[in-house]
């Protein structure tokens, strides 16, 4: 059985009052071949610090520990690409600051690569958690199943048209990544800032590196008002939902249709409305303008598909 060297990277950003569970989580891994490195995107808190001291008292665990501190805010994208240039690894980990893994979360996956030695990109299970890992806080209907995403068994072009024509279904904080893949493709995309995901996962499925599903739970990830995707307050994030659209503008407008592209446009213009109303907060008005909206301009951009989904969301309350 080959045991390769795992990087797990923890991605921080003013992590101070989480870091210490995620540090945990890693130290606590079956799998004891994994170096472990933190990176820091120019924290304004004491992050970096309690990594430090953390690190100082446990740095046996690992094969090599190291920690490394932007001297400027840079993005998601540019610190994984930073954790990147450092690994020594064969495979990476990818952690932000917040979540936490499963105890066998590497081992599962070291098992599944030697035993799909054609997979360089896998992604597992995960469970979310309102606030805390209590369980208690797991949110039951939010599971991510990915492993039984039927585009799994599909080879990397079907995967990649599916994925441009708007069924995202591959859980970013529950990938893991072979290294030399990561390299050969130049990394994350810097110029996409904290949205790292969308980009790196178009590159790899349009250079050809399949997505393989491993049946197991191996991230815990943690819903709270702070989270940028999963804000339990904010019906939407403005500047984030922008940057997705010049994203999908850069990246799929050119395999579009006419119609996905018009689709595309009404759903921005639907939030630039909403955002300019003020309207960001999960209300059931703001909800229901937000409806009503989308409603709004599938009739006057005659789109007949997005009409009848409204059709059949009606008929179920009924």
């Amino acid at each position: 059985m080959n045991h390769p060297l795992v990087s797990v990277i923890i991605i921080t950003y003013n992590s101070s009052a989480t870091v210490v569970e995620t540090l945990e989580s890693i130290k606590q891994q079956t799998y004891k071949n994994i170096e472990l490195i933190v990176a820091d995107d120019c924290s304004k808190d004491d992050t970096v610090d309690i990594c430090k001291k953390w690190i100082e008292s446990n740095q046996v665990f690992f094969v090599r520990t190291a920690i490394l501190a932007a001297e400027q805010n840079t993005g998601t994208s540019a610190n994984c690409n930073r954790g990147l240039r450092n690994s020594n690894g064969e495979w990476i980990k990818i952690i932000a600051g917040d979540d936490a893994l499963f105890p066998e979360c590497i081992e599962k996956f070291v098992d599944f690569v030697n035993s799909h030695q054609e997979a360089k990109f896998v992604v597992g299970n995960a469970k979310e958690y309102k606030y805390t890992f209590d369980d208690d806080n797991e949110i039951d209907l939010h599971v991510k199943n990915y492993n039984n995403h039927p585009l799994l068994k599909e080879p990397a072009g079907v995967q990649f048209k599916n994925m441009l024509h708007g069924d995202y279904w591959i859980f970013t904080p529950a990938v893991f990544y072979n290294v030399d893949m990561l390299r050969n493709v130049g990394g994350w995309d810097e110029k996409y800032g904290i949205h790292e995901d969308f980009p790196m996962f178009h590159k790899l499925l349009r250079e050809g590196f399949k997505c393989y599903g491993l049946d197991a739970y191996v991230v815990k990830y943690r819903v709270g008002d702070s989270n940028v995707w999963g804000n339990l307050v904010q019906l939407f994030n403005y500047e984030h939902l922008k940057a997705q659209f010049h994203i999908e503008k850069d990246l799929c407008f050119q395999y579009y249709s006419c119609r996905e592209k018009v689709r595309s446009y009404t759903f921005f213009g639907k939030i630039w409305i909403m955002n300019k109303m003020g309207m960001r907060k999960k209300t059931i008005i703001n909800k229901g303008v937000g409806v009503f909206l989308s409603f709004t301009f599938a009739v006057l951009t005659l789109d007949v598909k997005q009409l009848y989904s409204y059709f059949q969301a009606a008929m179920r309350l009924l």
